[in-house]
Formats: C-alpha cells, sequence, structure tokens
C-alpha cells in the first residue's frame, strides 16, 4: 500500500509535480491491452503559492483485451481507484509533512545550485575573453573583407568561436548583400543581428577558441598582426 513514505510518493513530493501509478498485477494487467498499469494515477501538485493538490485520476483512453474482462476489469479499476483516494486523503491530512519534505528536496536543490553556478564562475573567469577592443578589430576586418569580395561570393565568410566556461562551440557568419549592407547572422539569435550586437557577442567568447576563416588567435598582439591588409 502507497503512503507518503513510499519512495514513489516521495520522488514526486519532492519535486511538487508528478503522478503515482498504481501497478497491477499480472492476472490483472492481462484484462487490459496495454496492461492498464497507467490505469490509475494519483495526481500531486504544488502551486506557486505553496498550495498543494492531489487528484484521482483514471485513463479515459483504457482499452480492454476483450470485451469478457470488462466486469472483473472494473473491479481491479475500483479497488486501485480507492486506493488512490486512501493515499490523496493521507496526503492531504499530512500537507504539513508533505510540504516538508518539499522543502528539503527545494533546499537540496538550491544549495546544487549555487555549487554549480560558482563552479561555472570559476572556469568562465579562467577563460580569457576576446575583449571588446580586438572584438571591433576583427568585425571591422570582416566587415572590409566581405565587401571586397561583394554580393557575388556564394558562402559567407566565417569566424568560429566558444564560450567562456563551457567552450559551447559558437559561430558567426559575414556577408556582403546585394543590397549593399554588410550582413551578420548567427543561429543563437535567431539570424541577423546588428553589427553592434555581433561585437558584444564576438567579445565575450573564449580567445583561445577563437577561428577567424581558419587562422587561430591565441594573444591579442598576435591577433592585430594578422589582421594587417
Amino acid at each position: 500500500m502507497l503512503d507518503i513514505n513510499s519512495q514513489e510518493v516521495k520522488s514526486k513530493i519532492e519535486k511538487g509535480d508528478g503522478r503515482v501509478s498504481f501497478i497491477l498485477s499480472q492476472e490483472e494487467q492481462v484484462m487490459f491491452r496495454d496492461g492498464g498499469n497507467d490505469a490509475i494515477q494519483l495526481e500531486i501538485n504544488r502551486d506557486y503559492n505553496g498550495g498543494w493538490k492531489f487528484t484521482p485520476k483514471v485513463d479515459s483512453w483504457l482499452r480492454y483485451a476483450d470485451d469478457k474482462y470488462i466486469i472483473p476489469a472494473w473491479k481491479v479499476l475500483s479497488e486501485k481507484l480507492n486506493q488512490a483516494i486512501q493515499l490523496a486523503e493521507n496526503l492531504e491530512e499530512n500537507k504539513h509533512k508533505v510540504e516538508g519534505i518539499f522543502q528539503i528536496a527545494e533546499k537540496a536543490r538550491r544549495e546544487q545550485k549555487a555549487k554549480e553556478e560558482a563552479e561555472a564562475k570559476v572556469k568562465y573567469d579562467a577563460d580569457k575573453p576576446v575583449g571588446m577592443k580586438l572584438a571591433k578589430q576583427i568585425i571591422g576586418h570582416m566587415k572590409a573583407k566581405a565587401k571586397n569580395e561583394g554580393a557575388s561570393h556564394s558562402t559567407n565568410l566565417h569566424i568560429s568561436m566558444a564560450d567562456r566556461g563551457t567552450r559551447k562551440e559558437r559561430n558567426l557568419w559575414v556577408k556582403f548583400s546585394w543590397g549593399g549592407k554588410t550582413l551578420f547572422s548567427t543561429y543563437e539569435y535567431g539570424g541577423i543581428i546588428a553589427r553592434t550586437k555581433a561585437m558584444a557577442f564576438l567579445a565575450d567568447t573564449a580567445l583561445d577558441a577563437l577561428k577567424v576563416d581558419g587562422v587561430q588567435f591565441v594573444d591579442p598582439k598576435l591577433a592585430k598582426f594578422m589582421l594587417r591588409d
């Protein structure tokens, strides 16, 4: 019999959301086409104001393996539904315990999140950024290069980079349009972006992961030298 201390129930309470299924025996499962293990459930939900709701659910898509099982199947379902109602009543009567279980889990989640954020910041700070000065220079260089190649150039000029800390790969494309404009685009912002946004985007990425048209930059002084026309 499921109760507040059952692991399946407790795990849903800890999350503040979820459904507890009342599992059927093998003999009972043969009455249903899909086994019937999700036929009766108790939905557990905590709202943003800290209110708890416990709602028994009956699967409306339930199908019987054979018509001869209809009556015995409903006897089984009635028994399981009664168990779901009893569990709902038990949780309703012990809301203070339910909330206590949730708060312990919530505290652990907050602590884990703070730990992960601190670790991420250490990794982020350890990665030397491209910086706005170099980013402006690179964007200016790419803009001039795109214009020189003209709108007939079929392939976008490419800048590859990586986020500081996570090292997630990013890409920035530069192309001179038939309308006489230099276009900057990236998947992260859903397409075309302004030149100033492209510079800010590039400036906060990892310097040692920066590649412009296949040339990797590991030092700002070297980058300045290599960008000379």
